[in-house]
Parts: structure tokens; sequence; C-alpha cells
């Protein structure tokens, strides 16, 4: 009779011991917490503050960024692109974290790189407009903003912050104008 009950906890045992180990970067709880750790909701993440290459560096460039430290951020998204050559999202925050720093020539080059990955990347094509506009090249912006249209037709954060972006550049610019003469 003791070895029938038993039985369910053993089965339990060998389900758990089947269940495929999701990676860290791929689960949709991963998160950074900002406390010095990465981890799902924060449980067992080291609390020093301080991020470490061993933590997911993807998550800590990506709070350096959401900081707008973007020099900070630059080593961890270079170790997450060796770690992961290819992953589209890192080479946009790649590509952004550049352009806010003024590398407009390197920025362009990862934007490519992740447009030659995924040339639907919505969050790439707003940061790619964004860089435009800060060249200045409002045709180019626009162009990123048809682009984030036709991926999102229905509608996307992406391209109402691109769209917003451009408006905003278009009052500057209309403000900083010289009167006309009359």
């Amino acid at each position: 009779m003791r070895q029938m009950a038993i039985w369910p906890i053993m089965a339990a045992a060998a389900l758990l011991c089947a269940t495929p180990v999701i990676a860290q970067q791929d689960h949709p709880d991963w998160h950074d917490t900002g406390v010095g750790g990465t981890g799902p909701l924060g449980i067992g993440a080291p609390m020093s503050g301080v991020p470490t290459m061993e933590e997911n560096p993807y998550y800590t460039a990506k709070r350096y960024i959401d900081e707008g430290e973007y020099a900070k951020a630059i080593p961890y998204l270079d170790e997450a692109l060796r770690r992961q050559p290819g992953r589209v999202n890192a080479l946009a925050y790649e590509g952004y974290a550049l352009s806010n720093l003024g590398d407009f020539s390197d920025a362009k080059s990862y934007f490519d790189q992740a447009l030659s990955a995924d040339a639907d990347d919505r969050r790439t094509h707003e940061y790619l407009g964004e860089m435009y506009l800060a060249l200045h090249n409002a045709d180019g912006a626009n162009h990123e903003l048809a682009e984030l249209t036709r991926i999102c037709s229905g509608g996307c954060d992406e391209k109402d912050a691109l769209a917003k972006a451009i408006a905003d550049y278009q009052t500057k610019q209309a403000s900083a104008a010289p009167p006309a003469k009359r």
C-alpha cells in the first residue's frame, strides 16, 4: 500500500526533470529589475547593484539605455552580440546608443545589420528615423515612417513615436526659420 502512494510523486519528479529549461534571454518574464541583476521578477538575481558581464549583458545594456547612459551600454551590447551574433534587438539598441552619442556612421552600420536580419523590425525603423532627424534628413525619417506604416498598418508604438518625433522636428524647424519678408 505504501508503494502505491509514492508513484504520483515519482511521476511528478520525472516530469519536472524532463521539462526543458528556457534560456534566460528567451523567457518572456525574464527582465531587468534595476537592482544590479537580472532574473525572473528579480528572484535569485545578484543584489550588488553593479552589473557584471556574467549577468545577461543585453538586459544590463537595456537598463543603461533606459537611463540615458549610452556609453555605458555599448560594452554590454558588444558582449551580447558576441554571445548571440545577429540578435536584432541588440543590433538595434547598439545603433540607437551610438546614434545618441553622435556616432552616426557606426549607428547606421548597426541599423543596416539589424534590417538585414529582419527587414520589418519596428524598433530599428523607429530608431533609424530618429537618427535621420538628428541629421536633419526629414526625407529619410519620413521613409522610415512609411515603412512602419506598411509593417504595422493597424498602428504600433514605434510608428506613433516616430510620427511624434517628425512632428516635433517640423515644429522646431518652423519656429527656427526666419520670418518671411513682405
